[in-house]
């Protein structure tokens, strides 16, 4: 489903807890980005009473260092969920919203109840269905290595595209670090630790 154009769009979905209802207006920098906002009450209160709400931001931005900023600062905050992808600029946003959706149950099943065996099964497998679901409509998936070995992050993609998404990284990394970036993404590529393919 690649087309041979780099992935200039970033798309991010993010859940945090809430103690109210936020109905304040969007600043005009973000009513540009946000493809849909919304809050929910949340279905059990068991865990965290005093955050009944939780909000759910589904986005879409130009992929820029600051873009990736704000993914990585995400990942470290307690108490939220996040996703993020890339894809083309011709792709429409509903598209997003259809995948990324999803990452809504999961956030809820961790948040409003107690762990078992099960939920974690369930959990998995919504985040199976994720990866899935973004790259058949054409989306890169990007998941955090968070308790992997070697640091970084995994870029799903199917499986006729995997020379495609190949040489786009390593002509971005060519561009911006040169040939120490080159010989670092082939050693990923290597170990299997940066691409995967569906």
């Amino acid at each position: 489903m690649l087309t041979k154009a780099p992935q200039r769009n970033a798309f991010l979905w993010s859940g945090a807890l809430r103690p109210r209802l936020d109905e304040s207006p969007l600043a005009d920098n973000e009513s540009r980005r946000v493809i849909s906002r919304r809050t929910l009450k949340r279905i059990r209160t068991d865990r965290f009473p005093m955050l009944p709400y939780f909000e759910s931001n589904f986005e879409r931005a130009k992929n820029s260092a600051a873009t990736i900023g704000e993914f990585i600062d995400n990942l470290s905050a307690r108490g939220t969920g996040f996703a993020f992808a890339l894809g083309h600029e011709g792709v429409d946003s509903e598209k997003w919203l259809q995948v990324s959706s999803q990452m809504e149950s999961h956030f809820s099943l961790y948040r409003d109840f107690n762990n078992t065996p099960t939920l974690e099964s369930i959990r998995r497998g919504i985040t199976s269905l994720y990866v899935r679901h973004s790259v058949a409509m054409g989306f890169l998936p990007v998941i955090p290595l968070n308790k992997h070995p070697d640091s970084g992050f995994v870029l799903f993609c199917a499986a006729d595209a995997r020379s495609e998404v190949v040489d786009w990284l390593t002509g971005v990394c060519g561009v911006l670090e040169g040939d120490a970036a080159l010989e670092r993404i082939g050693q990923f590529l290597d170990h299997g630790g940066d691409l995967t393919y569906l």
